[in-house]
Formats: C-alpha cells, sequence, structure tokens
C-alpha cells in the first residue's frame, strides 16, 4: 500500500531487510510442492522482505503451462507468496534459474537490475554448469545474489575444477558495467548459493569407498558437525586461500544434503559419500561487514523429490543511507578548494603473479569508487615498468579529490584499488584491493594529541576468488574546510 511506502520513506538512517535464500538441485523432476522453498524454517513468511530462488537440473516435464514469462516454477512460488509480492527478476541458463522476489512495497525502493550469465560445462557452451547474477539496488545498497552449479564427482582433479569454475563465474558474471573497473562492480555484498559440489574427502586415504562412507555416515549420526567439517572439500579450499577469498559462511551444523534417497528425513544412497554440496555464502565490502547476520542456516528434510534437499538461510541484511547520499555539502565540480582528499603517501604491491613471460609486470594502480568521485574523473598512476615489487611514492600518486566537503563522508565508504599490468594490447588486471576508509578516519581521530602518523595497511590483492598478493598503501584523509 502507499500508506507503507511513505512509512518505509519516512523512516530515517538504516533499514533492516530480512532475506529469505533457498538453493535447491531439483534433480529435473518435478516438485511436489514449492512452498517449504520459500517459507521460512524460523519466523513468519510476512516478516520476510526479499526471497531468493537458486535453482540447478530445473529442466523436467509438465501439464502445467506457464502464463507468463518466468516459467511454471516461479509461477507456482508467487502464487505462494501472495499478492503482495511480485518477481524483480529472473534469469535461466540451460538448466539453471535465479530468481529474486520482493514485497510490492519495496518496489520503488529496488533499481539498476541488472543481470549476467557464465557458461562453464563442456567447452564453456553446454549450459550443464555456470552461474547466473542479478545485481540490484535496494535503498542505496547494492546487492549481487550469485546461484552456481559447479564441476561434479570425488577426488582431487575435480576439487581443483570447482575453484577454476568459481573464478570463470567471477570473471565472467561481475562485469555489469562497460568494464571490470566500473564502480558499478563493485557492489556492498555478494550473497552467493548453488550446487557447488564440493565433497567430503578422506583423511585416511588407504580406506576403501565403503569404510570412507561408514565414516562420514557415523559423524552425521552422532551428529559431530565439528569433526565433519575436517572432512569438508569447501571449508579447507576456504582456509588455504584457493577459493571464494574474502566470503563467509555460517558453519554447517545440519546433516549433508547430497546424495539422498528420494524420500522425506535424510537417507543417504551408497553411491556417494555424504557432503554438503549445497551451500549459501556471502561477502561484504569492510565498511559494511558488521551489516549481515544470519538467523538460521538449515536445510529443508521433507522435499523429497530430489537426490538433494534445499538449503535455506535467513539473512538479516541493513541497508543503511550512506552519508554521502544525505544532506552534505557538495563543492563546485570544477573546483577542489573545499573537496575532501584522500592522499596517498605510499603504495607497494608485492607477491603477485607474472603476467608477463619475457619481462616483470608493468603495473599501475587505478582507484574507484562510484559515490565519492565525479563520474567522469578517473585516477591512476603512470605504470612501473618492468618490477616485480613496484612502489609508488607520494609525487607519483594523485591527489584523490572527492565530490565532497564534508569528511564525514568517509566513515562508510571504501576505496577500491585496482592493480593492473599494461600492455600493448589488452591491460591484464592482476588484482583489487578495498580500504576502509573509516578505519582511516578514525586511526587521525584517535592521534590528534600524539604526533602526526599516516594509516598505513598491508591489504590482500584479490581477483575471481583468489588471491593475487598483497598492496601496502600509506594514506591520510584531508579536510580543505574544516580541522578534524
Amino acid at each position: 500500500t502507499w500508506e507503507g511506502v511513505v512509512a518505509i520513506m519516512a523512516t530515517p538512517g538504516t533499514h533492516q531487510l530480512r532475506v529469505l535464500v533457498t538453493t535447491w538441485n531439483v534433480g529435473n523432476k518435478e516438485p511436489d510442492d514449492v512452498k517449504p522453498l520459500v517459507t521460512p524454517l524460523v519466523g513468519h513468511p510476512s516478516t520476510l522482505d526479499v526471497v531468493v530462488l537458486g535453482l540447478q537440473e530445473a529442466t523436467y516435464s509438465t501439464s502445467h503451462k506457464a502464463r507468463s514469462d518466468i516459467g511454471e516454477l516461479f509461477e507456482r512460488v508467487l502464487e505462494v507468496l501472495g499478492p503482495n509480492w511480485y518477481a524483480v527478476s529472473v534469469k535461466m541458463l540451460g538448466q539453471m534459474r535465479l530468481a529474486v522476489f520482493a514485497q510490492t512495497k519495496l518496489r520503488p525502493f529496488i533499481s539498476d537490475v541488472h543481470s549476467s550469465v557464465e557458461r562453464t560445462g563442456v567447452a564453456n557452451v553446454v549450459s550443464n554448469k555456470g552461474g547466473i547474477a542479478i545485481r540490484l539496488d535496494i535503498f542505496q545498497t547494492t546487492f549481487v545474489f550469485v546461484s552456481a552449479h559447479l564441476a561434479a564427482h570425488e577426488g582431487d582433479q575435480y576439487r581443483a575444477e570447482r575453484n577454476k569454475d568459481v573464478a570463470e563465474i567471477m570473471e565472467g558474471c561481475f562485469h555489469f558495467g562497460s568494464s571490470h573497473l566500473d564502480p558499478e562492480n563493485f557492489p556492498d555484498h555478494v550473497v552467493w548459493m548453488g550446487d557447488l559440489n564440493y565433497r567430503m574427502f578422506p583423511l585416511d586415504t588407504s580406506k576403501s569407498f565403503d569404510d570412507q562412507w561408514t565414516e562420514i555416515k557415523s559423524l552425521v549420526d552422532a551428529t559431530n558437525w565439528e569433526e565433519l567439517r575436517k572432512h569438508d572439500e569447501l571449508t579447507q579450499e576456504i582456509a588455504e586461500r584457493r577459493v571464494f577469498l574474502g566470503f563467509q559462511e555460517e558453519p554447517a551444523r545440519f546433516c549433508p544434503t547430497f546424495k539422498m534417497e528420494r524420500a522425506p528425513g535424510f537417507n543417504y544412497s551408497k553411491q556417494r559419500i555424504p557432503a554438503w554440496c549445497d551451500r549459501v555464502l556471502w561477502r561484504s565490502i569492510p565498511t559494511r561487514a558488521e551489516d549481515v547476520r544470519i538467523l538460521s542456516y538449515a536445510p529443508i528434510p521433507d522435499v523429497a523429490s530430489s537426490d538433494h534437499k534445499p538449503v535455506q538461510a535467513i539473512m538479516l541484511m541493513d541497508a543503511p543511507t550512506p552519508l554521502c547520499l544525505k544532506e552534505v555539502p557538495l563543492p563546485p565540480k570544477d573546483s577542489a578548494e573545499n573537496s575532501c582528499l584522500i592522499k596517498m603517501l605510499y603504495a607497494r604491491a608485492a607477491g603477485m603473479p607474472k603476467m608477463d613471460v619475457a619481462s616483470e609486470n608493468d603495473c599501475y594502480l587505478v582507484f574507484i569508487n562510484r559515490d565519492l568521485f565525479f563520474t567522469d574523473r578517473k585516477f591512476k598512476t603512470r605504470a612501473k615498468t618492468d618490477q616485480k615489487e613496484p612502489i609508488w611514492a607520494e609525487s607519483e600518486l594523485p591527489p584523490l579529490t572527492t565530490r565532497f566537503s564534508n569528511i564525514e563522508v568517509f566513515k562508510d565508504q571504501c576505496l577500491n584499488i585496482a592493480v593492473m599490468d599494461y600492455d600493448t594490447l589488452k591491460d591484464d588486471i592482476i588484482g583489487f584491493a578495498s580500504l576502509n576508509l573509516g578505519k582511516v578516519l578514525q586511526h587521525q581521530r584517535s592521534r590528534l594529541s600524539r604526533p602526526p602518523e599516516p594509516y598505513v595497511e598491508e591489504l590482500s590483492l584479490v581477483f575471481n576468488g583468489q588471491s593475487c598478493g598483497t598492496l601496502t598503501v600509506c594514506v591520510e584523509l584531508i579536510s580543505q574546510v574544516a580541522s578534524i
């Protein structure tokens, strides 16, 4: 109702969104009932604001005929959700589906909806594996929801293939602007769901398959989740920084969701070792890391039509209005006299992969933030030719002039820094780092009565969820209007 819209608009500060995320490998069989997929295991359905449903192997014959372009299954979902809901975006790729639904009262505050896909199947052409991404703004918070189906099977070879699939999906799906350096490609939150296919591995490789199955099943029966996580490939890969760098997952405290007998409850087929194949992870920018709380993370046991159980996460996500989008003074665009500055005093990149065969990298830095800078202003350094660990002195780093005169805007902002390798044909991205400007501001205020010390931090360089080295920066925030 418009009364609800007016109430939202009148509410100052942070909006709390209750988001239900469900991932399910449907098993290419028509589900008997879709209601469990969008019914929260904790709390009442009326408390939900957003529902995200990611499906894999969702191709099947049905007597129901779709009445719209969102497809038969999602039409059934909307019927369950009721008249106060609408489909924000639906995207399909082969046997994969991803849909975002929201309460109609949020429609005026949802904008910039985009989607993309990336195939990782046979020759990257057949759509049997891959990922779908939907990007949208709710209030002034940017979300990207990803549903993925990664390479199957047990063994180290397939574990590495899954890591490769994740990198390919990030490379292909996280590309909503004109280039990977477009500010639109730096969301506040990424929620990644899917049949990620990571398996349980044996701690004792000398054991037979039957003995391994029995070992894992006994841990499940004993609800010894801590010991079970020691066998979990994804837990190990994240700990070893080989995949999903920067992502978090609520520790699984539930029965593995694959490979099930097609029946209610947790009855496992002996064809595969039970595994937590179906997962929900998330990543937030540093200034928004505290804005996500997991209320529930669990499988839906009574869905019996697939050899996977759906997994549901209920997430409480804050959507604050950044100070820079509120009433703050704006200096004239062509004048830097009153603008706040981000002054880079020093930068050093190290531990990077070698992009060129015949020489070291030719690195340069690009500074990115869609809120702080005028969109037509690009800040970057010159390339450091043929250097393994390039260093940029203060004189080689551009003063980053913001479009705001109120230094308080830095409280909830991050400065994204891309380390690039210059090439005559096409420059390569080595990695991205994210500097929490709120921490810089806090540091400066904490040392007002002490000798001035600039803020120094070693940042992780990440590209496509994988570690790519470090970037050490020395930085100072400057207000040209009033002292901080």
